[in-house]
């Protein structure tokens, strides 16, 4: 059950029992906000100002019962609620003309009045500045940009920000608009004063962004790009600039959309600039965010691949020998394996079976030193003798070519056929 009210509004103000707050978060509503300040003492009233779709204008009238209450709800003063600056004042009595009573202004009060362009001693507000191209709207209610570009009718529109609230998802009523030029800017003002939507809309004078080119920059980043932006919209964007050396849309390696990123170069420095005063401007009804690209990483590291000379293929110092060798050695002929008697390869296959069982008993036996000398110089006796044996059949072979070739002609005229081995060696003895 709800807190009986034991005064009006115009009693509960003329005690001083009521508070005017602003600054007050979007997404709190009344419920929380009577919750907190009830910390203070008995909540009286609350009544929170809402636009003409029902949320939050972000500012409220209590009442509390007790002036002990208001004291310790006005100690919230200028102090962080909710992640916003909050202003508590004691609400003022109205005159009968609507002013109010109270020739000192609090600064939520000042600060309305210049955003709406009120307060003569707002000097921004009159004085434009210098290379301004960029309006700031206020009261634009549930308008979007389209509303906006049609508003402003007659002006040359370059981009519209709509500022959204982050928890409703919902316009602030507040937009930025950026124009081609000062004098466009001088045009729109001319529509301060005009309602919009059925509220009025106040401008004001948005100061240019100082945004330094880095030095031997040519390239710019355009981000937040729709998935379905292709090369075509990144140059469409820069329609007017004619220095484009290149465009880089960068795609996601799986479904190959781009991924919201797209690099340009330019050959001129002038449009460099002027790509990067075009942030703010949409790509298929998304608004995209240029900045000048700083990360020179790549194009070092291209430039001092370009300036480091080759390697050849030898290389230098001991690995070019080394790599020289080995090419030498894959490019030289292979010489074929001379083809070995059975009867003689037996034999040697025999040797070696002979020689494990010796380097066997060898290794088993104690005094190894004394007797694997021994047996090595039977093992070379043997090789020596097998050898010798060799030369001597080699050097038979070669004493009786003649007579083998006259015993193949014999045996042709014979009537027998030759025997082919053994008419072979001797054309081979005759030819040497």
């Amino acid at each position: 059950m709800g807190v009986q009210r034991l005064r009006s509004t115009a009693e509960a103000t003329k005690e001083g029992l009521r508070i005017f707050v602003a600054g007050i978060p979007w997404k709190i509503g009344e419920d929380v906000l009577r919750k907190d300040f009830e910390e203070c003492g008995v909540v009286e009233d609350l009544f929170l100002l809402k636009d003409t779709d029902g949320y939050s204008k972000g500012r409220a009238f209590i009442t509390f019962q007790e002036a002990s209450a208001v004291d310790a709800a006005l100690k919230y003063d200028n102090t962080d609620y909710g992640g916003r600056k909050i202003f508590v004042q004691l609400a003022e009595e109205k005159r009968k003309d609507g002013a109010s009573a109270s020739a000192t202004k609090s600064a939520p009060s000042k600060r309305r009045e210049a955003d709406s362009g009120k307060n003569p001693e707002d000097a921004n507000q009159h004085k434009k500045p210098e290379g301004c191209v960029s309006l700031c709207l206020k009261g634009v209610g549930s308008a979007g940009e389209k509303e906006i570009r049609k508003f402003l009718k007659g002006c040359s529109v370059q981009a519209v920000r709509v500022v959204i609230d982050r928890a409703t998802g919902e316009s602030r009523g507040i937009a930025f608009v950026d124009f081609t030029n000062t004098e466009e800017v001088d045009k729109a003002m001319a529509f301060s004063g005009r309602e919009l939507s059925g509220q009025t809309v106040q401008m004001r004078y948005e100061a240019p962004k100082q945004r330094p080119r880095p030095e031997g920059c040519l390239c710019v980043a355009v981000k937040k790009l729709p998935a379905e932006a292709t090369q075509a919209d990144v140059e469409k964007l820069f329609k007017g600039l004619n220095s484009i050396a290149e465009v880089r849309v960068i795609l996601d390696r799986q479904t190959r959309a781009c991924n919201g990123l797209a690099f340009v170069e330019f050959t001129e420095v002038a449009d460099v600039e002027a790509a990067v005063r075009r942030d703010g401007m949409s790509v298929k009804g998304q608004t995209v965010f240029i900045c000048y690209e700083t990360k020179q990483k790549r194009a070092l590291r291209d430039k001092e691949e370009q300036q480091q000379p080759k390697k050849s293929k030898t290389g230098s110092g001991s690995d070019g020998a080394a790599d020289a060798a080995v090419d030498e050695e894959e490019q030289r002929p292979r010489k074929k394996k001379a083809k070995t008697d059975p009867k003689a390869k037996e034999e040697v296959s025999k040797e070696e079976a002979a020689d494990q069982a010796e380097d066997a008993e060898e290794a088993g036996s104690t005094g190894a030193a004394a007797k694997k000398a021994r047996k090595m110089e039977a093992r070379k006796d043997r090789r020596k003798r097998k050898q010798a044996e060799k030369t001597t059949e080699t050097a038979a072979e070669e004493e009786t070519p003649a007579a083998d070739v006259e015993e193949a002609e014999t045996e042709v005229k014979a009537g027998k056929a030759p025997r082919k081995k053994k008419l072979r060696k001797a054309m081979r003895a005759m030819s040497s």
